[in-house]
């Protein structure tokens, strides 16, 4: 689903949660890979993991945010901005097709001899 907000990724690092692991043992546990189309992820459930809380008992610090803090309010303002950058993504693309960006005529003053 190409409309709605996108997501990224972050962590934060925890140095008393490190856990060593050899590479043997974590190829071995860690299952097959998913394929593209196994990773994609709908509009609908992108909405839902941006406005849920974090967990159960710590809830959403009562700001209305979800895991990420977003509120309705300011994921609709992001669905807004994904929207116009794509609406001028698709009217750059068609304007490059009909033509509209072309080269510029040679200058003459380039092509003049003393």
């Amino acid at each position: 689903c190409s409309s709605g907000p996108p997501l990224s990724l972050g962590w934060e690092y925890d140095e008393d949660g490190v856990v060593s692991v050899e590479v043997e043992e974590y190829e071995s546990g860690r299952g097959e890979r998913r394929t593209r189309r196994e990773m994609r992820m709908g509009c609908e459930a992108r909405r839902e993991m941006l406005l849920s809380p974090k967990n159960e008992e710590g809830g959403d610090g009562g700001d209305g945010g979800g895991a990420t803090g977003m509120t309705e309010r300011d994921l609709r303002r992001a669905e807004r901005r994904v929207y116009r950058e794509q609406h001028r993504t698709r009217a750059v693309q068609a304007r490059k097709a009909s033509g509209f960006f072309f080269a510029a005529p040679p200058s003459s003053s380039s092509s003049k001899s003393s």
